[in-house]
């Protein structure tokens, strides 16, 4: 759409309107992948709800705690496999 006001139309849009248009449509890409992460049941034997609300409250201390653990060094790089179980 820009190109086509500063090319076809000769329409002088400012640098800050493309930026902004820009930052926002990132933005709300970066949002809505990082609550689809999020919301998803990380437990392989139960099932998430539709929206995630449950599963997003139930997600964030889990990665605030191994991103802290892991920068601090007490959390091993490590983990279980979980898909190895029998359900």
């Amino acid at each position: 759409a820009f190109y086509f006001a500063k090319a076809v139309k000769h329409i002088d849009v400012p640098p800050a309107v493309f930026f902004t248009a820009s930052t926002v449509t990132f933005g709300a890409a970066f949002l809505g992948i990082s609550y689809g992460v999020l919301s998803a049941s990380w437990d392989p034997r139960r099932e998430g709800s539709f929206w995630g609300g449950a599963e997003f409250k139930e997600n964030i201390p889990i990665l605030v705690s191994t991103v802290m653990g892991k920068a601090s060094g007490t959390t091993p790089l490590e983990w279980d496999d979980e898909t190895d179980e029998d359900f």
